[in-house]
C-alpha cells in the first residue's frame, strides 16, 4: 500500500515538473488557451505618382505658301507668295510602355498677316470723275491648335529611338481683315461697276471659329541624359480653312510641312 502511494506521488511530481519546463516558469493554464500571436500586416507598397508620365517643350518651323485671302481688281488670283512659319507647343504626356506613349498638346503659330495692293482706273459717281483708286487689303490669321497625340516607338538603334504618330483635336482660328479703297489718294470710294469676284471696298470685320484639326508625324529621340530626351521630327498639321465672309474672298487652306525640334522630360 506504501508503495502504491509512493509510486503514485513520484508520477505526480515528474508530471508537473514536465508541464513547468514545457509552458515555461511563472506560466498558467490560461497561457496554454491564449491564441498565438499574429504577425503585423505588410505595408502597402507606396505608388510612385511621377512614373510615366513627362512632360514636353517644342519648337518648328514651316515654309508657307498661300495665295491672297481677297482679290482685287487688277490683281491675279493665284498670286501665291512664300513665308516662314514659327510655331511652338507645349503638354504633358504618358509613356505606357517602351513602345506606346501619347500626350495633349496645345501650341501657337506664327500669325498669317497679308497685305495686298492695286492701283486701277476707276468712275467716281458722286462727281462723275475719271480717276485712280488705290486700294489696298489686309488680313490677319492666328491659329491655336489642341491636339491629342499618339506615338509607336521602334526600338532603340544605336541609343536613337525612331517614332510615328498621329494626332487629332481643334484647332481656335481668328480671322481679322480690312479693306479700304481711296480715289485720286484722299476720297474713299466704294465701286460698284467691277465684276462680282472682287466684292465690295470698303469692308472689314472679324471672326473666330474652332475647325477640326490632324497631324501625322515622324522623328527620332535620344537620351541627353537621364530622363532627358532629345526630339527631332516632322510634322504635317492641317488646321482645316478659313474664308473671309463676303464676295472677293477665297478659302485659306491652313496647312504646314513642320520641322520640330523639342524636349521631353520623364518625371520620375
Amino acid at each position: 500500500m506504501m508503495t502504491a502511494k509512493l509510486l503514485a506521488r513520484t508520477g505526480a511530481a515528474i508530471a508537473a515538473a514536465f508541464f513547468t519546463c514545457a509552458i515555461g516558469p511563472g506560466a498558467t493554464a490560461a497561457d496554454l488557451l491564449a491564441p498565438a500571436p499574429m504577425d503585423a500586416p505588410l505595408a502597402e507598397p507606396l505608388v510612385e505618382w511621377g512614373s510615366g508620365w513627362c512632360l514636353r517643350g517644342d519648337l518648328g518651323v514651316s515654309d508657307d505658301k498661300r495665295d491672297p485671302m481677297m482679290r482685287l481688281p487688277g490683281v491675279p488670283g493665284k498670286l501665291s507668295k512664300r513665308a516662314v512659319g514659327l510655331g511652338a507647343d507645349i503638354g504633358m504626356g504618358y509613356q505606357w510602355n517602351e513602345m506606346f506613349r501619347t500626350d495633349l498638346t496645345v501650341g501657337m503659330r506664327k500669325r498669317i498677316d497679308q497685305t495686298i495692293s492695286s492701283t486701277y482706273s476707276c468712275f467716281h459717281i458722286p462727281t462723275t470723275q475719271s480717276g485712280a483708286c488705290d486700294e489696298t487689303a489686309r488680313t490677319r490669321i492666328d491659329r491655336y491648335p489642341l491636339m491629342a497625340n499618339a506615338y509607336l516607338d521602334l526600338g532603340t538603334y544605336g541609343g536613337l529611338r525612331p517614332y510615328v504618330g498621329a494626332g487629332a483635336g481643334v484647332a481656335f482660328v481668328k480671322e481679322k481683315w480690312d479693306r479700304r479703297a481711296y480715289f485720286n489718294g484722299s476720297t474713299p470710294f466704294a465701286y460698284v461697276d467691277f465684276p462680282p469676284e472682287y466684292g465690295q471696298s470698303p469692308i472689314s470685320g472679324s471672326k473666330t471659329r474652332t475647325n477640326f484639326a490632324y497631324a501625322l508625324m515622324a522623328g527620332v529621340g535620344y537620351d541627353l541624359a537621364d530622363g532627358l530626351t532629345l526630339d527631332i521630327g516632322y510634322r504635317f498639321l492641317d488646321m482645316g480653312k478659313v474664308r473671309i465672309p463676303g464676295a472677293g474672298a477665297v478659302n485659306a487652306k491652313l496647312r504646314e510641312h513642320e520641322a520640330r525640334i523639342g524636349l521631353r522630360y520623364r518625371i520620375d
